[in-house]
């Protein structure tokens, strides 16, 4: 690593003020073949003594300079800036933001405006993002990690598919605590839209509705009004750029009616009836377009648990009450026998649900 830095060959001189508003100088009368530039020892001490806005900054600057250099020496160059990024990105002692933005900005295919650029430059961008991202989740640092993640996806989607660099087995496991998915409802919903049609990450966007349709049920409370409107906000939109995704292990093909009828709750605990009465009967519609009728009377067992323990209008869940049993005489399935024989009473029991 010592040869690849004297490749480099720069000499630096970075002043930055307390406040890190001032410019960074550099010289470079060693290596006068290149613009004035800083070296990566250089950014490594700004880094590390706090300098974290001119260290970013000297990054971005070096990117975009490595860029003209050529043959071995610009391999070797661009390589040991990539090294240093992820290096960086490992140390638990800096600021996870802080991080984020140095990897961001050592992004060589990010400092070139050309639409040309090869394409092992931008496959080895996403080796170190993911190699730098893959550092910030084993920390559980779950948001720096959807970031970088973002952005992993956003230059690997430039490749083609047969050039790609994402292995979706690299992706799991998305979230250090799966099972508080809400905290992250807005990440997840960029990286669904983000993969819309990605037939690479098929397999991605069916966990991702894996983690939302089994992990959503413990969403139940909010620190602030304002936090609980944005998760139904952000579920919202999380569920639509889903939509297509038909098939998730062990999920039913209209998995979208339980994230739905989550947010229906969540408006019922704000207060907000008319918002919640929406959703919930979307949620409802959902279940019950459901063609093959033995599979909508087991879906109808979720549903009415779910208006129960809401609670939901009593009204509307007496009338939903009527329906299932009506669907449940009409079938001669082993569920629908015992909804008839011992659920129906023995559920009502334990919800204390009186009719």
């Amino acid at each position: 690593m010592r040869t690849v830095y004297l490749v480099i060959g720069m000499l630096a001189i970075c002043s930055c003020g307390v406040a890190q508003a001032q410019e960074c100088e550099f010289s470079n009368d060693s290596h006068p073949r290149l613009p004035l530039v800083p070296s990566i020892q250089a950014i490594e001490s700004q880094f590390a003594t706090s300098a974290y806005e001119c260290a970013t900054r000297a990054t971005k600057q070096l990117a975009l300079s490595l860029l003209s250099l050529p043959n071995r020496e610009g391999y070797d160059a661009r390589f040991a800036l990539r090294e240093m990024a992820i290096n960086i990105s490992r140390n638990a002692s800096y600021p996870s933001e802080q991080r984020r933005r140095l990897l961001h900005a050592a992004v060589i295919s990010l400092a070139s405006s050309e639409a040309t650029l090869q394409k092992e430059e931008i496959q080895a961008d996403v080796r170190m993002l993911m190699v730098g991202g893959k550092a910030l989740r084993s920390q559980n640092d779950t948001v720096g990690w959807l970031d970088v993640l973002t952005l992993v996806i956003r230059l690997d989607r430039q490749l083609k598919d047969s050039d790609r660099r994402i292995a979706p087995q690299e992706l799991q496991p998305l979230l250090h605590d799966p099972y508080r998915p809400y905290s992250h409802f807005d990440r997840l919903a960029t990286l669904a839209e983000l993969t819309n049609g990605d037939k690479v990450l098929e397999k991605f966007r069916s966990e991702l509705v894996r983690t939302i349709y089994f992990n959503v049920m413990n969403w139940r409370e909010d620190p602030s009004r304002e936090v609980a409107l944005d998760r139904c906000k952000q579920l919202l939109r999380l569920v639509e750029a889903l939509s297509d995704v038909t098939s998730c292990k062990h999920c039913p093909p209209a998995w979208r009616w339980w994230p739905i009828m989550k947010v229906g709750a969540a408006y019922k605990r704000l207060g907000m009836p008319e918002e919640a009465k929406v959703y919930v009967e979307q949620a409802i519609q959902i279940v019950r377009s459901e063609t093959d009728l033995n599979s909508r009377l087991g879906g109808y067992r979720y549903v009415l648990s779910e208006l129960i323990y809401m609670p939901y209008d009593r009204q509307a869940i007496l009338s939903f009450l009527d329906e299932m049993e009506e669907l449940a005489n009409t079938l001669d399935t082993p569920i629908a026998k015992e909804v008839r024989n011992t659920w129906l009473k023995d559920f009502l029991e334990r919800a204390r649900f009186k009719r």
